[in-house]
């Protein structure tokens, strides 16, 4: 299940501008400005672990939100597709080049359904 995690209080996704992004990172990634970059989108944020040992953990991805900006943490893609499905609208999966490979259906052996329309 989803959990809020906002950094400060302040700007809320209101879920009223681009629609839903799911974002994950890898450790050494530059996710302050990504981050920064994507908030003008207004999107509904979902955070998720990328599926390889350096992915970033969703904690520390709360700790790069721009201020006063929120995001739902999700486990992992799977969980944060179920979540972007259920709000309609379009998604767009961003950050780590693994993630968006993930959500293509090119990581074998994650147990990812190749279609997220089937979810």
């Amino acid at each position: 299940m989803p959990q809020k995690c906002s950094a400060r209080p302040g700007w809320r996704n209101t879920g009223r501008g681009f629609g839903t992004l799911v974002f994950g990172a890898m450790e050494s990634g530059a996710v302050s400005g990504i981050l920064a970059e994507l908030h003008g989108l207004n999107a509904h944020v979902l955070f998720c672990k990328v599926g390889t040992m350096r992915g970033l953990a969703v904690e520390e991805l709360v700790k790069s939100l721009p201020e006063g900006a929120a995001a739902e943490c999700n486990g992992n893609l799977h969980e944060a597709m179920k979540v972007a499905r259920k709000c309609g609208g379009p998604v767009l999966v961003a950050g780590s080049l693994f993630l968006v490979g993930e959500a293509a259906g090119g990581t074998a052996g994650l147990g990812l359904p190749r279609n997220y329309k089937e979810l």
